[in-house]
């Protein structure tokens, strides 16, 4: 009667010592094991010497009984604990399957269809196809623009550190913070944490639990520009 699942009216784990028969036990193994400690200790003091582990010796001695108990208890819990894992289980797939039986799948279809006709790309002429993509002069262009605007960014003395929104005059840094000197080597890092702690890591953690960890810094972030770059459009639409 040591364990009772959730499901019982009460649980007696933890609450063993309490009871007569077990408390008359434990108290006699701590008197043994504190008698036989002071024993070793006496004779030690009348031969002149000390040997710490020798006293300790004498108490693990006496207390090899509880820790074969406590493993028994703790291997005893997991088997229950995984007995009601699988009976739950095996309930749940059952729920499932019945509701599977009872419920009716059923489709439906519109009277009437609806479609739109949309041309192949290589339908598309010269000027469509300049009005859908970029060209590689435009792409040159806007490289262009954003090394200018880094550069006009880190001639200025303002705060370096991956400024959430930073407008000056006729310029603004977002997207482009990770690519200035400093933004550079935090997003260098971050990702380095991030490889190291899925790949390198010894301490047994899932690899979403270990990144999740690594990247927690990088995802409050985010959030912030956000929030604060929602603020920014609601006050230019004031």
């Amino acid at each position: 009667q040591a364990f009772r699942p959730s499901y019982h009216k009460y649980q007696l784990r933890g609450l063993e010592s309490l009871q007569p028969p077990v408390a008359a036990m434990k108290l006699k193994i701590r008197r043994d094991a504190i008698h036989a400690v002071l024993s070793v200790q006496d004779e030690q003091r009348l031969n002149g010497y000390s040997d710490p582990e020798a006293i300790a010796r004498s108490y693990q001695v006496l207390t090899v009984l509880p820790q074969l108990w406590a493993h028994h208890v703790a291997a005893e819990d997991e088997e229950q604990a995984q007995k009601i894992h699988h009976e739950e289980s095996a309930r749940r797939r059952r729920e499932f399957q019945d509701n599977r039986r009872t419920t009716k799948k059923k489709v439906q279809f519109q009277q009437i269809a609806r479609f739109r006709k949309i041309l192949s790309r290589s339908q598309y002429t010269n000027h469509e196809v300049a009005d859908c993509w970029y060209t590689k002069a435009e792409y040159s262009a806007i490289r262009e623009s954003c090394t200018v605007i880094i550069q006009k960014y880190e001639a200025k003395d303002v705060d370096q550190d991956l400024p959430t929104t930073k407008e000056s005059g006729d310029f603004c840094m977002r997207g482009l913070e990770s690519y200035t000197h400093i933004g550079g080597r935090i997003k260098s890092r971050r990702r380095r944490n991030a490889y190291l702690s899925v790949f390198g890591s010894s301490s047994g953690d899932c690899p979403a639990a270990a990144y999740e960890k690594a990247a927690a810094t990088s995802c409050l972030q985010a959030i912030e520009r956000g929030l604060k770059d929602r603020l920014a459009a609601t006050d230019s639409n004031r």
